[in-house]
């Protein structure tokens, strides 16, 4: 059946009038005026609220001034199958079904509205930090939402039990380093230049809307596929550069003392403490050009730390094995390399980029080869596809190697601490205005301490700072008095003299902490005392009133209990609780001086 295009629709609104953004109003037979739809979400303004007055603002002017990709406040209810699928880092992902889907459009027949994606699956971002702006990040989403290359936003939402906003937007199967790991020996460059090429049109678009992504890596480029046809970029810490400098220009010295993403897509100048910028969106895509050509993450085998930032930062790159090299263009490895210039200014633009793949991509359709670009690629092509059994086997290895990552590596993004914000840290350390403490030897007193650590296990079922990364910066907040929490609700289960005994373990002055006469002492005690069922004194009382108050325990405590037992088995990613090798504050501390010093081969790093 034909949809007749009208001249009025039964509110009087013309085919004439402006509808959106220098848009004329469409009216059809079916019952559909764009200015009846928009007409109709101002009027419902009034009967939902994020509970935010920002947030809420920024979607009534999606709806207002957009006549396509709306964004909505969609109600938690309708989502159905939630599944959780990750830690993000600043966000847990989960995937779920949109049971009535999104308003589309109002029709003025039936006087109801047209849904569209019923039944879809989505992608859930529940937003955990607090530090993240969500109203600067829709902002950023009003300017790029309707482009292609880059990953569509449906609306936001809220979690009623946990009262963190969500990010509701289309959802994929998989990302690229998930498609390299399972198709990398039967990818051909004609599939890998498409992939780069969708990449940098995405990075493209998002520069030549004042747009900064700031966290480019394999992990938010998403549904690549053998036809290399279409990759999408994923936005979370995507900025207006505008804002990018603003910030930076409000902070001491023009430099940040923490920033966000993964260590090794970060460039060094962010590393540094300067601020992201396109050329540092450019080094991050070296690290994406990197992996398409070796099936290897950047920095794989190495631990994402302080030390790690320091090379980057005195030159150390990812390097390309040996036996692959002849599968690489040598123009290709150049452009890499170019990318990951420490110098911003000599890194290529993504108009360069794009230019250059495109280009490479037409030519291997229509099989020109007609300059040395395309003469290395065919070689390179061959020599793949006649590698010998013992190259084979080489990359196999490897391959299964460098899947094994470092347990110390990071590839989601994460608060990070500048070599600036460190600096200035360990600066407090040496003048005495820090408490932190500098490398001494272990004491029997420091066995007491570990003790109060397995003490706190015991009473909590969590293991001490399990939602933590265990880095430097875990050690200095230790040094400077930061200790476990044991959630509020279980408080009353545990006697007041255990948690007096657990935190005197854990003084900052080793002299203050208990000996093991007097712990064995205590325990043997009160467990002699418990078998015979005496209670003769408040060491006693305080233990049976803990135990009764456990064991009355309301149905909302136990559901407080198994949401945070749950949440807790979830280690955090960079949580370590295996022996390993641990640089001391005094340790590091020397290495920076050699830096400011300039006996390190970068005398700007401190600066």
């Amino acid at each position: 059946m034909s949809r007749e295009i009208e001249k009025y629709c039964p509110a009087g609104h013309s085919s004439e009038d402006i509808a959106y953004s220098n848009c004329k109003n469409f009216i059809n037979s079916d019952g559909n005026c764009s200015l009846c739809t928009k007409e109709r979400f101002i009027q419902e303004f009034k009967t939902w609220s994020s509970g935010n007055v920002n947030i809420d603002k920024v979607i009534q002017e999606f709806q207002i001034n957009y006549i396509c990709d709306k964004f909505h406040w969609i109600p938690y209810n309708d989502f159905q199958n939630i599944n959780y699928i990750a830690d993000g880092g600043h966000e847990f992902m989960y995937s779920a079904k949109l049971k009535n889907g999104i308003k589309l459009h109002w029709n003025f027949i039936r006087q109801n509205w047209g849904y569209h994606l019923i039944g879809r699956k989505v992608a859930l971002k529940e937003i955990k930090d607090s530090r993240y702006d969500i109203v600067e990040f829709l902002k950023m989403v009003k300017t790029i939402n309707d482009f292609g290359f880059i990953a569509k936003f449906y609306g936001i939402s809220k979690n009623p039990s946990t009262q963190n906003y969500i990010i509701v937007m289309e959802s994929f199967d998989y990302n690229l380093h998930y498609f390299l790991a399972k198709k990398f020996w039967n990818l051909r460059w004609k599939s890998k230049i498409n992939i780069l090429a969708s990449i940098a049109s995405g990075l493209r678009i998002l520069h030549g809307k004042d747009l900064v992504h700031c966290d480019l890596n394999s992990g938010n480029i998403l549904n690549p596929n053998e036809s290399g046809a279409i990759s999408v970029i994923g936005l979370d810490l995507c900025k207006f550069e505008n804002d990018l400098i603003l910030n930076s220009n409000n902070s001491n010295n023009n430099k940040s003392n923490k920033i966000y993403g993964s260590i090794p897509y970060i460039p060094p100048e962010v590393l540094r403490g300067n601020k992201f910028t396109w050329e540092g969106d450019i080094y991050s895509f070296g690290g994406v050009m990197y992996e398409i050509v070796t099936a290897q993450r950047p920095f794989a085998d190495q631990a994402h730390d302080t030390y790690l930032m320091i090379d980057i930062c005195n030159g150390v790159r990812p390097k390309v094995p040996d036996f692959m090299l002849n599968w690489i263009p040598e123009w290709y490895l150049n452009l890499m390399y170019r990318c990951w210039s420490d110098d911003p200014s000599e890194r290529p633009t993504t108009d360069e980029i794009v230019n250059l793949f495109w280009d490479v991509s037409e030519k291997l359709v229509l099989g020109i080869v007609n300059n040395d670009v395309m003469r290395q690629l065919k070689i390179a092509n061959e020599n793949q596809r006649h590698t010998s059994k013992s190259q084979k086997q080489e990359f196999f290895e490897l391959f299964s190697y460098s899947s094994k990552l470092h347990p110390q590596s990071c590839y989601f993004s994460r608060s990070i601490h500048t070599l600036h914000g460190l600096h200035d840290l360990l600066e407090e350390i040496k003048s005495g205005q820090s408490s932190v403490l500098r490398g001494n030897k272990f004491t029997w007193e420091g066995d007491i301490y570990s003790f109060g650590g397995v003490m706190y296990e015991i009473v909590t079922a969590q293991r001490p700072f399990a939602d933590q990364a265990h880095d430097t910066y875990l050690m200095i907040d230790i040094c400077n008095g930061v200790r476990p929490k044991v959630p509020d609700f279980m408080l009353n289960w545990i006697p007041e003299w255990y948690l007096n005994l657990m935190y005197r373990c854990w003084s900052d002055d080793p002299s203050e902490r208990p000996t093991t006469d007097e712990i064995v002492n205590l325990f043997w005690d009160v467990s002699e005392k418990l078998v015979l069922g005496i209670v003769n004194n408040d060491v006693m009382r305080q233990l049976k009133i803990a135990n009764e108050n456990q064991r009355h325990t309301s149905k909302s405590q136990k559901q407080e209990f198994f949401e945070l037992f749950s949440y807790s088995s979830k280690l955090h990613p960079q949580s370590c609780y295996f022996s390993r090798s641990i640089h001391t504050l005094h340790g590091l501390h020397d290495l920076l001086e050699e830096i400011k010093s300039g006996q390190s081969s970068d005398p700007n790093l401190l600066y």
